[in-house]
């Protein structure tokens, strides 16, 4: 034990089989590997921002696990597993972030990648504890690593030309949670004629048609933006 590398890790998952699971998994690949992980975990973006907050204040997270569906922080305006990961890599460059996702939509992995960079990017549905025991080593080995799904869409998938920023995921958020149209510029801190833009740019982006934001909130579920 004494001459294992030591990495500070971080799991971010609301689900406490998958929390389990991986912390399982984690200790099995420390029998028969040179590291030793210091594990830390969060349920929700809240404690993941207050537990990324200390590590800015003492020691940075060599390696983190996320989920990207987690309960939203609003107060700390941090609406899902992606907005954590964007401090991370702010915050903590050096981290290496791997990202779990249930979601196979190539706009949706176009977004992650953009916006996160992440190091690895897996399939849910798709991984098993021996493909999460080899991503984790690859990672820490300093290689990117994805499941074969990612890779093969991502390969196929064309660049988009427009990308859900972290003011869309705040319209997002308040029109899914009732927010009338009046009042989201002193809400959103923008004017109104920006957030009808933004509207605009979502219904595009899901292919919404009509005024009703209600398709749009399903469109935006169902693709694992909200």
């Amino acid at each position: 034990m004494g001459d294992k590398e030591i990495v500070k890790t971080l799991l971010v998952e609301d689900e406490q089989i998958a929390m389990e699971a991986y912390e399982t998994i984690i200790k099995a690949l420390e029998i028969e590997s040179k590291y030793s992980f210091a594990i830390e975990k969060a349920y929700n973006c809240q404690e993941a921002n207050t537990l990324i907050e200390d590590a800015m204040k003492s020691q940075a997270y060599d390696l983190v696990l996320l989920d990207i569906r987690i309960p939203a922080y609003k107060n700390g305006n941090l609406l899902s597993g992606e907005a954590i990961g964007v401090k991370i890599k702010t915050t903590m460059p050096l981290s290496k972030i791997i990202i779990f996702t249930q979601y196979k939509d190539p706009y949706v992995l176009d977004n992650l990648y953009f916006h996160v960079k992440p190091e690895s990017l897996l399939i849910k549905n798709e991984i098993n504890s021996s493909m999460l025991k080899g991503a984790i080593k690859d990672v820490l080995d300093g290689k990117l690593i994805n499941s074969q799904q990612v890779t093969q869409m991502m390969c196929k998938q064309a660049r988009f030309g427009k990308r859900i920023d972290k003011k869309h995921r705040q319209l997002l958020y308040e029109l899914a949670h009732g927010a009338k149209m009046k009042d989201l510029p002193d809400v959103l801190k923008v004017s109104r004629s920006s957030i009808e833009r933004m509207r605009n740019d979502l219904k595009i982006i899901f292919n919404v048609v009509g005024e009703s934001d209600r398709n749009l909130i399903m469109a935006a579920k169902k693709k694992g933006f909200l």
